[in-house]
Formats: structure tokens, sequence, C-alpha cells
């Protein structure tokens, strides 16, 4: 379900932009209109989604990522890698992240709560 969540909410965005422009340049047709509701609505749904799930969005803005896993007691869960050095995943209780760097280092930090969102920048030294 949240693999689906994830496709409507990155289609909507980018389908959103180009119904709205329809709209504008034909006002007296309704079904851009509608169209960039459902849109809207889709993606409302997506974000209030994440937030209530308590996920956890990492940016790595350096690129320099190769990957990153939420840690608990028992296992690694690998987080989701979204576009443009976005990474996303959902701690299912407490945990800390480890984040894998393309030059083979690693960085272990961040304590995590299942049901908090945050959001994290995986530029060392790690910010919480």
């Amino acid at each position: 379900m949240d693999d689906l969540l994830l496709v409507i909410g990155g289609v909507a965005t980018l389908i959103a932009p180009v119904s709205l422009l329809g709209a504008i340049l034909r006002p007296g047709t309704r079904v851009p209109m509608a169209i960039t509701a459902v849109i809207s609505g889709c993606v409302a749904f997506g974000a209030t989604h994440i937030f209530l799930a308590g996920a956890v969005l990492l940016h790595d803005s350096a690129g320099r990522l190769a990957s990153a896993a939420i840690g608990t007691n028992e296992r690694m869960v690998p987080m989701r890698r979204l576009t443009a050095g976005y990474f996303y995943g959902e701690p299912q209780g407490d945990g800390y992240l480890r984040l894998t760097y393309t030059d083979g280092s690693v960085a272990e930090g961040c304590y995590l709560t299942g049901g908090m969102p945050q959001y994290v920048d995986a530029t060392p030294p790690l910010r919480c």
C-alpha cells in the first residue's frame, strides 16, 4: 500500500501543473479543474499518510550516499531511494540510521521513533 501511495503522489506531482495550466488556458471547461482537484486530493492524502505514519525523509544534497537503512535491535531495514537524493523509510519502533557512502565510509546515528515524522540531512556530520 505504501508503494502505491508513493506512486500516486509522484504521478500527481507531475500531472498537477499540467492540469492547472489547462484550467488557466481554458477557463470555461470543468474537466481540467476536476482533474486538478482529484490529483490535489491524492497528493494531500499521500502527504497525510507519510506524516501520520511517522516517516523518515533523508536528503543527500551532496549525492554521496550509496545506501541508507533503519536499524533496530533485531534487524536493518533498507530505506527506499526516491528521486533527486531522497530516501524514505518508516521505523517500526525505536531505531537509528545507518548510512553507507560511495567512498565506503559508514555513519550511524540519529535516534528514530516510530510514529514521529523526521527530516534528516545526510551531509556529514549527521544533523537530525
